[in-house]
């Protein structure tokens, strides 16, 4: 776990805000980046079950439910709605 971890994205809220944010405001960016991630991990943990369940119509007996894998646009369209809100108030 802890290679993967490591080769993946884990990292990324330790490697970037010390690298895009000046430095007397590292530490506070830095916890502020720990934390967004820490929250939107246990959003996506806590809400992935449910609204699958929500979103898939049961099948025959034994089989695989219908549209299991349409969470994943949810989600997908969740991370662009906020891509697009940052970009914008960003500038």
């Amino acid at each position: 776990m802890v290679g993967s971890f490591a080769v993946g994205l884990g990292p990324v809220p330790f490697l970037l805000p010390p690298l895009l944010s000046p430095t007397a405001l590292v530490p506070q960016i830095s916890s502020v980046s720990l934390l967004l991630n820490f929250v939107s991990n246990l959003a996506v943990g806590s809400l992935f079950l449910p609204v699958r369940d929500a979103l898939s119509s049961p099948g025959p007996k034994f089989s695989r439910r219908v549209g299991e894998g349409n969470v994943f646009f949810v989600f997908a369209f969740a991370l662009g709605v906020g891509a697009l809100g940052l970009a914008r108030w960003w500038r």
